[in-house]
């Protein structure tokens, strides 16, 4: 993982797979307004890609991606050595113990139900990793 900080900001890298406009582009400004460098996605063989190439220390997941759903791509993710670590969020309008325990399964740190407030996301970038 690269984590790189400075005396004044400590700065995490994300993936953060991007579904539409609205809320999803709303956050991931946010959070580069907040010193963290994000890269976007609109579909899951995307955010895929962005994840293995930009290897990042923090994944915010949307679930309802098209072509392959957050379930999946955080499955195949945990398979791979360099994702191990990695803290994964989910990010879902799907709320419910069903969901919760689908994404337990996936590997997902953590599960938030939309619209996530941004100082819970902020606090969850920050935390160590735990479901």
């Amino acid at each position: 993982m690269t984590h790189s900080a400075t005396a004044e900001n400590e700065s995490t890298s994300l993936a953060f797979p991007l579904v539409g406009i609205g809320a999803s582009a709303g956050t991931a400004m946010v959070l580069r307004l907040d010193g963290h460098e994000v890269k976007t996605a609109s579909d899951g063989p995307s955010a895929m890609q962005i994840a293995t190439d930009f290897q990042p220390d923090v994944i915010l997941l949307d679930i309802g991606l098209p072509d392959m759903d957050g379930y999946e791509i955080g499955r195949r993710l945990r398979a791979m050595p360099d994702f191990a670590e990695v803290l994964l969020i989910a990010l879902s309008g799907y709320a419910g113990e069903e969901h919760l325990d689908r994404a337990t399964q996936a590997g997902f740190d953590h599960y938030l139900v939309k619209p996530a407030g941004l100082a819970q996301l902020n606090r969850l970038i920050m935390s160590p990793r735990s479901l």
